[in-house]
C-alpha cells in the first residue's frame, strides 16, 4: 500500500493504490520505483506528477 502527500505541509495523506516494488537506485537519498496496480486516475496523477518519472 503506498501512501503519499503532495507536499510536506499537509498532514492528510492520499491513499494511492497497491504498489509492487519494481527496484531501488543509490543509499542516500534512496530511489525506489514501484508498480501501482491499478495506476493512478488522472486527478490524482495530476497532483503527483513531479513525483513521477
Amino acid at each position: 500500500m503506498l501512501l503519499a502527500r503532495i507536499n510536506t505541509n499537509e498532514r492528510a495523506f492520499y491513499f494511492l493504490r497497491r504498489a509492487t516494488y519494481l527496484k531501488h537506485e543509490l543509499e542516500t537519498p534512496m530511489a525506489i520505483t514501484w508498480q501501482l496496480n491499478p495506476p493512478l486516475p488522472g486527478n490524482l496523477y495530476a497532483n503527483f506528477a513531479t513525483a513521477v518519472t
